[in-house]
């Protein structure tokens, strides 16, 4: 199992460059890759509610 994070600009912040805090202003989306299948865990805005989707997400699949 593998956990992939995406960063995903918002269309209004596409011109600007990307810095370290564009980890804290993009959204960020989290996907489990296992057996050549791809499923989203959770996406998230705000860094503090990455952690509580993922452990949220973790605990689901186990």
């Amino acid at each position: 199992m593998k956990l992939v994070f995406e960063i995903e600009p918002y269309e209004d912040m596409l011109d600007e460059p990307f810095t370290t805090k564009s980890y804290l202003l993009d959204r960020i989306n989290i996907f489990v890759l296992e057996n050549n299948k791809r499923e989203e865990l959770c996406t998230s805005t705000f860094n503090g509610s990455i952690l509580l989707d993922m452990a949220e997400g973790l605990i689901e699949l186990l």
